[in-house]
């Protein structure tokens, strides 16, 4: 049951998160992700500083994610400050929502790192197409060769992701454990 609440949960939030971008009131979003992190660790995680860890963890390395996306030109925030050009503030929040799913609904990865990194080939930039349809990003895939750099990106950013669920008993949370 927990598995089927995440996942909807994290279909949900990833909704609003980008709609909200798109109609021009971007943090709503982190403010409801805000809303669904505190229900995630107060009634799904079983264990909350192992998912603080992990959420940690995925959120920073969705800012190398999205700071070469932006770098290179594939991807540009349409609400991006100047505090904050290639890695908004409302980007965490997406990436923290990512982040809440691999101990329930994508838990079944773990094992499985091809099928984790074919997946992140095939589902990362899907997701970034369907933002742009919705209105929150803009993407600049010009070529094959752009398309092909995110499959590779967003493959070796799951197996990533993969490696932190294996070692995420240590982590910078785990220090508050007595």
């Amino acid at each position: 049951m927990k598995n089927i609440l995440n996942f909807l949960l994290f279909q949900l939030t990833w909704f609003v998160s980008v709609w909200s971008i798109g109609q021009e009131i971007p943090y709503w979003g982190l403010l409801f992700v805000a809303g669904v992190l505190v229900f995630h660790l107060g009634w799904i995680a079983t264990n909350r500083l192992e998912e603080l860890n992990l959420i940690f963890k995925v959120v920073l390395l969705g800012g190398v994610v999205e700071t070469l996306f932006s770098s290179l030109g594939l991807v540009s925030f349409v609400y991006a400050s100047d505090y904050f050009p290639t890695y908004p503030p409302y980007m965490w929040g997406i990436w923290a929502n990512f982040a809440m799913t691999f101990h329930f609904s994508m838990k079944w990865l773990e094992k499985r790192i091809f099928l984790a990194a074919g997946m992140g080939g095939v589902a990362g930039p899907l997701a970034y197409f369907a933002a742009e349809k919705l209105g929150a990003i803009d993407v600049q895939w010009n070529t094959y060769l752009d398309l092909a750099g995110l499959v590779v990106i967003w493959s070796l950013t799951m197996l990533i992701i993969v490696q932190f669920l294996m070692s995420n008993s240590k982590g910078p949370f785990n220090a508050c454990q007595s």
